[in-house]
């Protein structure tokens, strides 16, 4: 036996470091996006202090310049969806609703103690007097949701006028190369090999059949097969940074909230090296800024460093939700809590938990399941219902 032979699939810190020294710097096209996300300070501080003087050495394949291309709109309107317009359900309307609530339940405290003739008797003064407050606040919460109103349309005016100049995709025009483009019969060719990779979830991108059609349900394979070529002609390390934190592309270890990358799936490092004869490696985005701080000494503030942690452990977290299911018992009787279920984006059960207390209440729907006597969990499609997702 010859431990060494799986230094291959272990970084070393003094092989990391080797590596760091003339690799080339490979962007997926999550990580492009995710600029997106980011302050417009954040970003550029990235620019300015890493990317702009690691330029010679960044590149990426054309398919994440079309994937980047193909979403940008999206995900810069992303923030009045997902972000802006939630708020006015979430806060706006449950206070109205609580106001309305709160004048409806006074009216009728008012209504059953009002005769002086029968228990339970209040005289009236101390209730009049909290009426007029709760008319006062109503109108203190009129001016609060108009106020709110404008600031909701000053920040979705901000963002809308990034599509026009958007100084985002101005900085990539200017730092980033770009790999050749595959014919159509490339694409379907390595279509036709991703098929049977994925039936054998061999990486990357086989969660993505259950989510994309046609040649894009193999964009991931694309661009693994573009950095392979590139890296093959070239004769040149890579480090690829992706934000795209599923198992088709990183070993993920821990459970729940705990979850973790570390590093790249073994069947990418032994494709890649078989193919290249040269080293690979992959990050987050928030790995790769620490690292630039620690080996190359690249730094952006610490503030905008831990704004980006923070983004990418909670997206990390995110790739594999819960989600709600109502229990029942065997004999068709629905128990009073729900299961709790973790899947991973390939529809794949991890772990399962009875929760007594029911679903949370930022779930407005559970979807429908059924536990049969062996406790296990069918899905009843007739009686499906929409489910939140984790915000």
């Amino acid at each position: 036996m010859n431990p060494k032979t799986f230094d291959l699939y272990n970084l070393s810190n003094e092989s990391e470091k080797e590596l760091w020294k003339e690799c080339v710097f490979v962007f997926d096209s999550s990580v492009l996006l995710d600029f997106y996300d980011y302050p417009s300070e954040t970003s550029k501080a990235i620019f300015t202090n890493i990317l702009e003087k690691l330029k010679s050495r960044i590149w990426i394949p054309s398919q994440v310049q079309f994937e980047y291309l193909k979403n940008r709109e999206a995900v810069i309107k992303k923030p009045i969806t997902e972000r802006y317009e939630p708020l006015k359900k979430e806060y706006i309307d449950a206070l109205q609703e609580f106001c309305t609530k709160s004048k409806n339940k006074i009216d009728s405290l008012k209504q059953r103690t009002r005769n002086n003739n029968k228990h339970p008797f209040f005289y009236q003064d101390f209730i009049d007097l909290f009426q007029k407050d709760l008319v006062t606040y109503e109108t203190k919460l009129s001016d609060f949701k108009l106020s709110f109103d404008l600031n909701i349309d000053r920040m979705k005016k901000e963002i809308s006028e990034l599509e026009k100049d958007d100084f985002v995709l101005n900085e990539f025009v200017k730092i980033l190369r770009v790999g050749r483009e595959y014919s159509f019969t490339e694409q379907f060719e390595i279509s036709k090999e991703g098929k049977s990779r994925y039936d054998l979830k061999i990486p990357p991108g086989y969660e993505d059949a259950a989510e994309k059609i046609g040649i894009q349900a193999f964009g991931d394979l694309l661009i693994w097969k573009q950095i392979i070529e590139f890296s093959a002609a070239e004769h040149k390390n890579i480090v690829f940074v992706c934000n795209d934190f599923k198992m088709d592309w990183y070993i993920v270890e821990g459970k729940h909230s705990d979850k973790k990358t570390k590093g790249p799936r073994h069947e990418l490092i032994k494709e890649f090296s078989d193919q290249t004869k040269m080293k690979f490696w992959m990050y987050g985005q928030g790995d790769f800024i620490n690292k630039c701080d620690s080996i190359l000494n690249l730094a952006i503030p610490k503030d905008e460093a831990a704004l980006i942690s923070a983004h990418i452990s909670e997206k990390i977290k995110h790739f594999f939700k819960y989600k709600y299911f109502r229990a029942f018992r065997p004999d068709g009787s629905e128990k009073d809590g729900v299961n709790r279920i973790e899947f991973n984006l390939n529809g794949e059960e991890l772990t399962r938990e009875y929760v007594p207390e029911g679903f949370p209440k930022e779930f407005e729907w559970a979807t429908i399941a059924e536990i049969d006597k062996h406790n296990i969990m069918y899905p009843n499609k007739e009686r499906q219902e929409l489910i939140r997702p984790i915000d």
